[in-house]
């Protein structure tokens, strides 16, 4: 008491000037004075206690068993979002550190409850209902599902599971599950853990007394952060007071027993080892490091490579002069024991990144087919520079390779003992200057190949997060301060990271944030990626027995490098020797003659007189317009206006330059006339919007604003489109590279022939076209291929007739091409054999069933939601514009619809009106001069399986006068198969001499393939284009025309046709007796 009086006094004497204000402290003891308590008490109104107890009695308080990392804010957000109810919960934060979250619905509350345990930041979070607030377990149980492992199968009793789990908690409900051979046995129990009780994992239960006991595993479902040493819920094993007992080795071996991605055996081996060192200490060891050889690299010859085990090499034609590159990676040193031990995503984050180079079960560096691969891609590219990283050797050792490789020219950053280093290898034929002295990380250059001089910059991402995210921050410093602005660069190089989540794949996916410091890097600096080829993925690597495959090398330049180099491209080398593939940049091009095409350009809408031009041309085109050819306006409108565009100066560029030069020659006049300097003016405002509208257009962006003077961005998007979109190289279907413009052509008219449909045969070869049904499209094989290598489908049919040749199609073709082309019906009259384009209803390419074929577009609702999300993830981004998820789904909605529409209205021949009612009687759609009228219908259900036909022939009064029926041999679609009803009745018809016949049908495809009987020209060409022009061939003959029905119209024939499949029917043709 003594000692605090003195050190009071001694305070005071050293801060007088602290001394309270007795003011103040007066007022302070007023407020403190009860001043009403002895009056009488108040009472909550009644009301407000029933609000208040409807309220909590769907209430639940939720408490997080680890406050260093949990706060109730966060849980607050987090927990809706979990249980998917956000909107429908209210959350209220307590002062003791709890939170309250009312329910609307019961069954909600509930929902909850039965689906626990919930965590957050990986720590659990124990709820209870707020009416259990006085029960004594109020906020310290929570429910596991514990799954009981290794427990014999005669030890499966409900009771004695029971008796088990019970020392774990409360055991509500036991559940055995007996194996089968879909399953192994499964025992589970609902235990309600006490909070405060420690996890118990491994444990010796003797079951039987005298027996030998046995050892069980205990798993909790949800269970994911707890103490590793104790197995305490409310704190990380850092804090464990059995932390500080612990030794290195049991760190180790603890990474390894936790790692979910581990062995079970490696595991347990693990968990052994740190159960002994516990119990009886460790026992010390030592390590080694062995010096491998040179790295792997690639050499640069017209070229550049880059090689750490990878490379990258430019590679230009031996033709046109190009350059070089090659890079190798160092490894880094084993973290520090005592440094705080990474998560699993940290571990990946380094692995997948590159930064884990010492690991001996998969050596990268010193392998023995390093150096020979080197000397492979030497003499087969020839690069003219090459960059190694990981050289890992002594400067000796790189100098030999040089002169092994041919190269005079050497630059070398030394290896730190058996890690790192870096040679850049020149040739004579190019100039390279560097700026600064070269460094493992980062490196300046500047390449001068012939006239043509640019800036190389080789990057080796730091293997440490942070590390790398300051140097591409220090990049995009030096961008704005001015460095290398505008010039032409190339940045080539390991980067070890990534710019997507896409790019890489296994492991722990990358989220878009841990992108964000790269994208945003390439976008200051204006790179783009070059166009690569080879494959997706540059980097292989395999941690913890899962394989990770990620883009971390690559090849970036900007507009005006791809100015210099419009043809270049990186091809990924094979990776041997190394777990990177090399990186061949190949400047070389050859320069394409491009097609002057037609395009409408937006600016001319402004220019006077255009409207007028316009109006006389389609005048011009009346006729057309009154028959609906609306494709040869079109056509008279492009001329017209081509040869307008002749007689105008449209180039904004050109009239920009020669304003400018007017408006000087009024400043320079000795007399200022300020009337035409004022219209120069308005006239350069106008030109200048219309070269950035002309930009804008080109680009493609047309997200962003005209007048925002952003030509020059648009104009670089424009190049960088025109790079990219750009065919050099395409790949067959055996991988191989095609580069000459003569072979890619060949290759995709290839890709994209035609089908044939039979016909006479005489056209088609029968070993070369596309003529077989199938998906995948099948090739016709047999021994007739190498006997009769020019062969004709005419020659499969009987001589005088057009009909398979059955014994002849066994003998030269495989069971199962011959059934194929059994299943083919040549045309009964001759016509001449198709071509048309599978994919679209009319036969002919369109690029909409381009894209349907190549990328296999969805038309469901959740194409658009993603696309939706998508957009809304950039409002978020780039305006800050947040958008609840109600407008993205009426937005999706609206999309669907849209899409649906254009599909519609895309169709050729749509109708322009639709009616009212649907007909209830054939009489309602028969014209006024049929008299008769005949329905044909088929019944199909597979390629694989027979169809049916039927067709029935009536007076206009709806007397029945005659019908067939038959079932017939597959089809390869339902189309085909309405076809051979329509055709079968056809012939029938005519061969009994009924002229002016109407044949109805619900098929609208068939009908309007049918509809050139009335004038119009029949554009459709399909499978069942021969049996359309056989019907067509009839149909002149004897009047015979065409109309679609509603289904409901010829249901009896559909009932026809679909007995007679189903009974395997034979042609018959019944008719009424006179």
């Amino acid at each position: 008491m003594q000692s605090e009086d003195k050190h009071q006094e001694q305070d005071q004497n050293h801060h007088p000037y602290q001394q309270p204000d007795p003011t103040k402290v007066i007022w302070k003891a007023l407020q403190r004075m009860k001043l009403g308590a002895d009056r009488s008490r108040w009472s909550v109104h009644d009301d407000a206690q029933k609000e208040f107890e409807k309220d909590h009695r769907l209430c639940l308080v939720a408490k997080g068993l680890n406050m260093e990392h949990q706060n109730s804010p966060g849980i607050k957000v987090a927990l809706p979002k979990t249980w998917q109810l956000v909107g429908k919960v209210e959350g209220q934060i307590n002062d003791d550190g709890t939170v309250n979250f009312y329910f609307d619905t019961e069954h909600h509350l509930l929902m909850v409850l039965e689906k626990q345990p919930y965590t957050y930041r990986g720590w659990l979070v124990v709820l209870d209902r707020w009416i259990n607030r006085d029960s004594p377990t109020f906020l310290k149980q929570i429910p596991f599902k514990i799954r009981v492992q290794k427990l014999p199968d005669v030890y499966r009793r409900h009771s004695i599971v029971e008796s088990i789990c019970s020392r774990l908690g409360h055991v509500e409900e036991v559940t055995i599950v007996e194996p089968s051979i879909f399953r192994e046995a499964e025992v589970t129990a609902k235990v309600y853990f006490d909070v405060d009780d420690q996890i118990t994992l491994t444990r010796e239960v003797e079951i039987i007394k005298g027996k030998t006991p046995v050892e069980l595993d205990f798993r909790y479902e949800g269970l994911q952060k707890f103490c590793l040493l104790c197995g305490s819920l409310r704190h990380e094993y850092e804090l464990c007071s059995e932390y500080s007992k612990m030794q290195p080795r049991q760190f180790e071996l603890m990474d390894i027993g936790t790692n979910p991605y581990a062995s079970v055996q490696e595991r347990d081996a693990a968990i052994r080892e740190y159960i002994t060192i516990k119990e009886t200490g460790e026992s010390s060891g030592t390590a080694t490091l062995m010096q491998t050889e040179l790295p792997p690299a690639l050499a640069a010859p017209r070229q550049m490579i880059q090689s750490r085990g990878q490379g990258v090499v430019i590679n230009p034609a031996e033709a046109a002069p190009t350059q070089a590159h090659l890079q190798v990676v160092p490894p880094t040193s084993a973290p520090d024991q005592r440094a705080k031990r990474r998560t699993p995503a940290d571990k990946e984050e380094q692995a997948s990144t590159s930064a884990k180079r010492i690991e001996t079960e998969h050596p990268n560096y010193g392998s023995p087919l390093t150096i020979p691969h080197i000397k492979d891609i030497r003499r087969s590219h020839n690069p003219d520079k090459m960059l190694l990283v990981e050289t890992k050797n002594v400067n000796s050792v790189v100098q030999n390779l040089a002169k092994d490789l041919g190269y005079k020219n050497v630059e070398i950053v030394s290896a730190s003992g058996s890690s790192g280093g870096v040679a850049i290898f020149w040739s004579d034929r190019v100039k390279l200057s560097f700026l600064g002295n070269p460094d493992l990380y980062c490196t300046h250059m500047t390449v001068e190949d012939g006239a043509k001089t640019f800036w190389l910059t080789y990057i080796y991402g730091n293997p440490v997060l942070k590390y790398r995210q300051r140097q591409w921050s220090q990049l995009i410093s030096s961008e704005q301060a001015g460095f290398l602005k505008h010039k032409p660069r190339v940045i080539i190089g390991d980067f070890n990271d990534i710019k997507r989540s896409e790019e890489k794949q296994g492991g722990i996916p990358r989220t878009v944030r841990s992108c964000s410091c790269f994208t945003r890097m390439l976008t200051v600096l204006g790179l783009h990626d070059i166009k690569t080829l080879g494959g997706r993925f540059t980097w292989f690597g395999k941690r913890s027995n899962y394989s990770i495959m990620s883009k971390i090398d690559r090849a970036v330049a900007n507009c005006n490098w791809l100015d210099i180099y419009p043809s270049a491209t990186v091809s990924l080398l094979p990776c041997i020797g190394s777990d990177h593939r090399p990186l061949l940049l190949n400047t070389d091009g050859t320069k394409r003659k491009k097609s002057s095409l037609f395009r409408y350009d937006s600016r001319w809408r402004l220019y006077p007189g255009l409207k007028h031009v316009v109006e006389q041309a389609c005048n011009q085109q009346n006729s057309n317009v009154s028959n609906g050819n609306i494709h040869s306006i079109i056509r008279h409108c492009r001329r017209v206006l081509s040869k307008w565009r002749s007689k105008q100066n449209t180039n904004s560029g050109k009239l920009i330059q020669e304003i400018k030069q007017e408006i000087q020659r009024v400043y320079d006049s000795p007399v200022i006339n300020y009337d035409m300097l004022t219209a120069l003016k308005a006239k350069l405002q106008l030109q200048y919007r219309l070269e950035e509208e002309f930009w804008r257009t080109k680009s493609r962006v047309l997200w962003l604003r005209a007048g925002d003077k952003n030509t020059k961005y648009f104009h670089n998007k424009t190049r960088q489109r025109r790079h990219y979109n750009r065919i050099n190289h395409i790949q067959d279907d055996q991988g191989k590279s095609l580069s000459r413009a003569v072979d890619i052509q060949k290759h995709i008219e290839n890709y994209f022939r035609m089908h044939w449909a039979v016909g006479n045969g005489d056209q088609i070869r029968v070993w070369r076209d596309n003529w077989l049904l199938g998906d995948p499209q099948p090739t016709p094989t047999g021994p007739g291929r190498f006997f009769y290598p020019n062969l004709k489908v005419k020659d499969l049919f009987f001589p005088g007739a057009f009909s398979w040749n059955q014994p002849l199609l066994n003998q030269l073709f495989q069971p199962e091409d011959a059934l194929r082309i059994l299943r083919l019906r040549p045309s009964i009259t001759g016509t001449q054999d198709l071509l048309y384009w599978k994919l679209s209803k009319t036969g002919s390419y369109t690029v909409r069933s381009g894209y349907y074929d190549t990328r296999d577009l969805p038309s469901n609702l959740a194409w658009f939601i993603g696309w939706r999300i998508w957009k809304m993830r950039n409002r978020l981004l780039f305006d800050n514009n947040r958008e609840h998820i109600v407008q993205v789904i009426k937005g999706s909605l609206m999309d669907l619809n849209l899409w649906k529409e254009a599909i519609y209205y895309s169709e050729p021949d749509f109708p322009t009106q639709v009616k009212d009612h649907r007909p209830h009687s054939i009489i309602d759609v028969l014209p006024q001069e049929s008299m008769l009228y005949c329905i044909a219908d088929a019944s199909w259900k597979s390629e694989h399986e027979a169809a049916g036909i039927g067709w029935s022939l009536y007076s206009r009064q709806g007397t029945f006068i005659m019908q067939g029926s038959s079932a017939i041999a597959s089809t390869n679609s339902a189309f085909e198969a309405e076809a051979v009803a329509t055709l079968l009745a056809v012939q029938q018809l005519h061969r009994l001499h009924y002229k002016n016949v109407i044949f109805l049908g619900d098929n609208a495809r068939l009908v309007k393939s049918l509809e050139s009987t009335r004038g119009r020209e029949n554009t459709s060409c399909h499978e069942a284009s021969t049996m359309v022009q056989d019907i067509l061939n009839l149909a002149k003959l004897n009047d015979y025309s065409f109309k679609q029905v509603p289904r409901n119209l010829i249901y009896h024939v559909d009932q026809l046709a679909k007995r007679a499949r189903l009974s395997n029917q034979k042609y018959v043709i019944t008719w009424l007796s006179p």
